[in-house]
């Protein structure tokens, strides 16, 4: 039962994590900067900003603010 309950919850954070990127791609897209695949999703510590790799080759910090997101290229 233990390991049907740790499989479920694995899942569920793999879905979720999916989830994430999916919207952070569709963000940084619709600003207009190309991003085929997310790499990489880094949380900061207040929750409201992200460091976001795509393609392994671009870096993008995103900051959620006011009910609007800003996308900002690092690299």
């Amino acid at each position: 039962m233990l390991l049907v309950v740790w499989f479920g919850i694995i899942q569920g954070a793999n879905a979720t994590e999916q989830m994430d990127k999916q919207k952070v791609q569709s963000e940084i897209r619709y600003v207009g900067y190309e991003c085929d695949r997310v790499d990489d999703v880094m949380p900061l510590a207040d929750g409201n900003e992200m460091t976001v790799i795509c393609d392994r080759v671009y870096k993008f910090h995103i900051k959620y603010e006011r009910g609007g997101v800003s996308v900002e290229v690092i690299s």
